[in-house]
This record gives structure tokens, C-alpha cells and sequence, in this order.
């Protein structure tokens, strides 16, 4: 069966028109199918459903702009999914849907190609004016630099500042606890005064690297020795080393001993 474009006046027909002409069903969807029929110009056709205008009907290529389809490798032709028919041989034709070409964009104009002078006075003015501009711009790169050795050496001086701030705040709390270990003195006995000390020096310590004296350590096992419940509850009040360093200590000052404790070493 020939297939006949149904747009008005237009007689082109499968096997008599051109070959670059092709044929294109109304498309499925309902609002572009509708503006194919408000394009086409036809009353008739708006009574008609979807399905029938897509089964019974085509258009051809000749009403399409050429950015609404494609060329295939047969040489046939595609609708893209958003083609519409724009060109119809009507008194009041629908507007063009195309891409529109974007507005130039603001180009800077080059200056023109200076001509060549070939007056001597002339070429001695440029010449001049060249020297000018080139002192101006020395000056200039003087300003700078020396504006860049100013902060460099303003920031020089600063950090110095720093450093020493930082070397009189650790002296000042150095001298504040040394103060307060000296007064302690007149208030505790020898054991008190140790077990203070140590606490004071374990709350500056760091995660690692904790350096225990041996009167805390034997102040530890002898806690363990009488209730370890006691020794795990005053552990979190207090900065007292762990049962680990405890087992450490014994092992490298008497060897390897038996399990539990003696009562000769801790008394």
C-alpha cells in the first residue's frame, strides 16, 4: 500500500516522491500527537484517537526542520523523540522550533598593527618613551621588593617573640609547682609528700612513655597485696601504675616467681 503525507497541500506519495523523501507516523503520546494535528492545519483529524493517527496516517520529511532528524547508515531518516512539524504550505504557518543561533559573544578588538616609522625623530621619540616606561617599572619592582623584605623580617622577629613567650610560660609553671612542692613540705610527712609529687608529675605526663619511681611501684603492690578491689577502685581517682608494669617490675628485680604474692617482699 503507497503511503500519502497528510498535510494540506502536499501530494507526496511513497514511490512517486523523491527518495531522499521518507514517511513518519503520528507519534504515540498524546500532547505531541496533538500539536502535529494543530500544526497540520486539519480539523478533521481532531476527532480521530491517537492509535487510528498512528496506524493510518504519516507525514513527510519535507515538514520537518533538518534538526529534528537524523540520517541513518541506509540513508534513511529519524525522528528525534521531540520532533514536531514546522513547514506546511498554509496562509498561517506554525512558528519554526529549530535551535536558534546563539548571539556573538563580546570579543575584545586587537589594537591596530602600528605602521612603521621611517622618520629618525620619531623612531627617537618611541625610543624614549620605551626608557620611560622601563625606569617607571623599576621602580616600581624596587617598592615591592623592599616592601617583601620588611614582612619577611617583621615576621622573623615575631616568631622569635613566640618562641620565647613559650619558654616563660613553661618556666612559670615549672617555678608555680616547685613553689607549691616546697610548701607541701611543712604540711605532709615523707610518704604523703612522695605519693603527691608523683600525682602532680603523672598529671603533665603523656599517653606513652609514663616513668614510674619505685616508691610508687611499691606503694601499688602493697595495695594489691591487701584487697585488689581497692587498688582497681583508687586506680581511677588516682594516676597509679598499671598491674602489667607491676608484674614487669617484680620479674626483672627478682626473676621469674611463682604465682601469687610473699609476704617477706612486701613487708
Amino acid at each position: 500500500m503507497p503511503l500519502y503525507c497528510a498535510a494540506v497541500n502536499c501530494t507526496n506519495t511513497s514511490g512517486v516522491a523523491d527518495k531522499n523523501v521518507s514517511f513518519f507516523r503520528f507519534p504515540r503520546d498524546k500532547e505531541r500527537c496533538k500539536k502535529w494535528v494543530i500544526n497540520c492545519r486539519r480539523g478533521d483529524l481532531d476527532r480521530k484517537s491517537v492509535e487510528v493517527l498512528n496506524k493510518e496516517y504519516r507525514l513527510c520529511s519535507n515538514h520537518f526542520e533538518s534538526s529534528m532528524y537524523y540520517f541513518t547508515n541506509n540513508g534513511g531518516k529519524r525522528l528525534l523523540y521531540n520532533a514536531i512539524p514546522t513547514f506546511f504550505n498554509v496562509p498561517n504557518p506554525p512558528p519554526s522550533v529549530g535551535e536558534k543561533r546563539k548571539p556573538p559573544t563580546k570579543r575584545n578588538h586587537l589594537p591596530l598593527k602600528v605602521k612603521k616609522i621611517q622618520n629618525e625623530n620619531n623612531d627617537s621619540k618611541v625610543e624614549n618613551t620605551q626608557a620611560n616606561i622601563e625606569t617607571v617599572n623599576i621602580k616600581k619592582y624596587r617598592k615591592v621588593l623592599n616592601s617583601l623584605r620588611t614582612s619577611c623580617v617583621t615576621i622573623c622577629r615575631l616568631r622569635k617573640k613566640i618562641k620565647l613567650l613559650e619558654k616563660k610560660k613553661h618556666k612559670s609553671c615549672n617555678n608555680s609547682i616547685n613553689h607549691i612542692l616546697d610548701l607541701s613540705k611543712n604540711f605532709l610527712s615523707d610518704d604523703q609528700q612522695k605519693f603527691f609529687t608523683s600525682q602532680i608529675k603523672m598529671s603533665y605526663r603523656h599517653k606513652k612513655g609514663n616513668r614510674w619511681t619505685i616508691s610508687d611501684k611499691l606503694l601499688g603492690l602493697r595495695v594489691i597485696f591487701h584487697s585488689p578491689q581497692t587498688y582497681k577502685m583508687l586506680s581511677n581517682i588516682f594516676s597509679l601504675p598499671s598491674r602489667n608494669t607491676l608484674k614487669l617490675f617484680l620479674t626483672r628485680a627478682y626473676g621469674d616467681m611463682p604465682t601469687g604474692f610473699s609476704q617477706k617482699l612486701l613487708y
